[in-house]
């Protein structure tokens, strides 16, 4: 008997459907069952599966709440990257950090900075389909 798998793969596209990353979240060898027990995925397995599936919308999400300021909104100067920073967010099955860019001004003579997160842009860490179970 020929072996079989099942691989579930993440693949994000633009709207063009070009290819912009791929990332396998599951291989899984199809086993024979020889009790209920080996029947189907696990309760973990399940879990592990949408956890991953989440992380990657989730980040292609953030990408789209990164957007820079125009300038700095204290001496108009042009602002740059300033380290990334990971973010809690809370969601029914999984909870998950969230990478979001942080921002700061060019001029030396200016102190401004900006580290967003999923509390100050979303108004919350914690889905609301959570929110209603608790």
């Amino acid at each position: 008997m020929t072996t079989a798998r099942i691989i579930l793969k993440e693949v994000l596209v633009d709207d063009c459907g070009k290819t912009l990353s791929e990332k396998i979240i599951s291989d899984k060898k199809v086993i024979t069952p020889t009790d209920i027990s080996n029947f189907g995925y696990t309760h973990s397995e399940q879990l592990k599966i949408m956890g991953n599936f989440q992380q990657s919308f989730l980040d292609a999400q953030a990408k789209l709440l990164d957007e820079p300021p125009k300038q700095c909104p204290r001496c108009s100067a042009k602002v740059w990257k300033h380290d990334q920073r990971e973010s809690d967010f809370q969601h029914v099955f999984s909870s998950h950090k969230v990478k979001l860019q942080g921002w700061r001004c060019s001029s030396n003579d200016c102190t401004w900075s900006y580290r967003p997160s999923i509390k100050k842009l979303l108004s919350g860490k914690t889905h609301i389909d959570l929110v209603k179970l608790k």
